[in-house]
């Protein structure tokens, strides 16, 4: 697959994932003026327990499925992958499910603050269990670079669940049972077409000996996204427990606006992202190319952390009451951990084109202990701080350190020095967020523009671009200024 290839596919992705994680997001108005703010931190934190569990019931077979694809096509084995892969994902869910409810229940009524708490529980892993098994199919569409499907498949997605969410909540006023109902029966859905479009085409069948070596490469990866849940959401349950759920609700609107920018450029970039490597062969000029690509790649999520900072400011008073406004501070703490996350998901794909699952997984691992810690010693005292604080500091950790390993794998040159001016661009966006939100619209617009303005010409003229980029710059421009003409 090509540089220009990959571009493309980033877009469709984009568009796709756009509309299956912005249900997610457009559903946020819709869950903050049907329940009260205490149930709506309740949400949140079940929420951010089906994504956990999504984690462990899944055993890394989505990943797994993606990098062996194209090798057992070519075998004319493909139906014994996808097959083998969803046992184990079934079997998987069935151990969470088993766990969660025999042991996990005193956990769960220490954070959730309800008299509801098996009922929730079981709701959540169903609905868990439901959304593993549609993500792992559609990634089938991924790894055979189908990105118009998989783009189909997102917005079809995120339509169903915001229409059975809206019957539940406002119709039914069913609340969080209501929530957490709609959001299994979409899945539910979902994983019935998948089901017959791909399971019943390519003539399913599973092979046990299969298993040790899928496994053997997924469940490194498991302890990686396992480690990377620990460092970004375990704040979330610390909060609950030595606060408040109107805490965690304050804190999970800021997350949720910080994830616009993964939403927007950082996954679907990975989902483009994984086929491009898992299929190119490792010539000596991938180095080249990849040293260019992770350039571009930060420089584009300064730039989209800017306009999701002007972005967030804007619609916030309109998506959520009074009582959330400092969910925009919180945003502003959280984006340094997007930021990193999009570095950890580049670095983490190198490794895994090099089957190195394991030391991403022994990375975060260490990194998700260290994080439980200091989350025990300053979530209590410095209460959402903290957990901005050390979620930040432990992501951007593991990452760095999965990014050396990563580029020595492939012989990639880091430009240091435009990286470094690429870090102060985004320090400096988002100090001045941080003071313009202080004062008024009017002065916070216009101090917004001018700094976008006078980074842009300083960029430019200085020696940030080389001279095929500025030769590219000026002929986008050009074919920018001719299609607004005309």
């Amino acid at each position: 697959m090509s540089l220009l290839r990959l571009g493309k596919n980033t877009a469709i992705y984009a568009i796709g994932n756009i509309c299956l994680k912005a249900a997610a997001f457009l559903l946020i108005p819709l869950y903050t003026h049907s329940l009260s703010l205490a149930d709506y931190g309740l949400l949140a934190t079940l929420l951010i327990t089906i994504q956990s569990m999504l984690i462990v019931m899944n055993l890394g077979m989505r990943t797994s499925l993606m990098r062996f694809t194209q090798e057992y096509t070519d075998n004319g084995q493909i139906g014994v992958l996808l097959g083998t892969t969803m046992l184990v994902n079934i079997l998987g869910g069935v151990c969470v499910i088993t766990v969660a409810v025999l042991f996990l229940l005193p956990f769960f009524r220490a954070v959730l603050h309800t008299n509801e708490v098996s009922v929730l529980v079981i709701l959540a892993c169903i609905a868990a269990l439901a959304q593993s098994m549609s993500l792992h199919i559609m990634s089938y569409y991924r790894a055979l670079h189908r990105a118009v499907r998989f783009m189909a498949v997102g917005f079809s997605s995120a339509i169903l669940l915001i229409i059975t969410s809206y019957i539940a909540l406002r119709v039914c006023s069913l609340g969080i049972i209501g929530a957490l109902g709609a959001y299994i029966l979409t899945h539910m859905i979902i994983t019935g077409y998948l089901s017959l479009d791909v399971l019943i085409r390519n003539h399913v069948r599973i092979s046990l000996p299969t298993i040790p070596r899928l496994f053997r490469f997924g469940f490194p990866l498991v302890l990686s996204m396992a480690g990377g849940t620990i460092l970004v959401e375990s704040g979330i349950y610390f909060l609950s427990y030595y606060h408040k759920l109107e805490t965690v609700a304050i804190y999970s609107l800021g997350f949720k606006l910080s994830q616009l920018l993964a939403i927007a450029f950082i996954l679907p970039f990975q989902l483009a992202f994984q086929p491009f490597m898992f299929s190119s062969p490792k010539s000596a000029h991938l180095g080249v190319q990849l040293s260019v690509l992770f350039k571009s790649y930060i420089f584009s999520i300064t730039i989209m952390s800017f306009l999701i900072i002007l972005g967030a400011h804007i619609i916030l008073p309109y998506i959520a009451p009074p009582e959330y406004a400092q969910s925009f501070d919180v945003l502003l703490y959280l984006l340094p951990l997007t930021v990193s996350i999009g570095i950890h998901y580049f670095s983490e794909t190198l490794l895994s084109a090099v089957n190195k699952t394991h030391i991403i997984g022994i990375t975060m691992g260490v990194c998700a202990i260290i994080c439980l810690f200091l989350n025990y010693m300053l979530i209590p005292s410095l209460n959402l701080h903290g957990a901005a604080f050390v979620s930040n500091v432990c992501f951007f950790s593991a990452a760095f350190i999965v990014l050396l390993i990563g580029v020595r794998a492939f012989s990639v040159y880091l430009e240091w020095s435009s990286l470094s001016v690429i870090l102060a661009l985004f320090v400096a966006f988002l100090f001045l967020a941080f003071l313009l939100n202080r004062v008024g619209n009017l002065a916070f617009y216009a101090g917004w523009f001018a700094m976008f303005s006078s980074s842009a010409v300083l960029l430019y003229r200085g020696p940030f671009f080389n001279k095929q980029e500025r030769v590219l710059i000026k002929s986008s421009a050009a074919r920018l200024r001719s299609a607004i003409i005309s």
